[in-house]
């Protein structure tokens, strides 16, 4: 996997998790979701959830993340930015 993705491309790979793990249409997602969306509020990602969208992010998008980035995941915009930081090797 290349590790250049734009933000939208990685706004793409991430809403076909949403869509995975809330098990919902990814066109129904797609019209939802934007890097202002609350994980938990808007999308009701709850604590199960959560950690099948956390495994699901380490691998698509092939980082790791320790429990304190986990935590601060609060709206995709933090998951996106998180993602470029760590595949940039920050």
């Amino acid at each position: 996997m290349k590790h250049d993705d734009t933000r939208s491309e990685i706004m793409f790979k991430l809403q076909g998790v949403m869509a995975s793990i809330l098990k919902s249409d990814l066109a129904a997602i797609n019209a939802v979701v934007t890097e202002q969306s609350l994980l938990r509020e808007d999308l009701g990602i709850d604590s199960v959830e959560s950690l099948d969208f956390l495994t699901a992010i380490e691998s698509v998008f092939a980082i790791t993340l320790t429990d304190d980035e986990a935590a601060s995941l609060k709206t995709a915009c933090n998951v996106i930015d998180l993602i470029i930081r760590k595949r940039s090797g920050g």
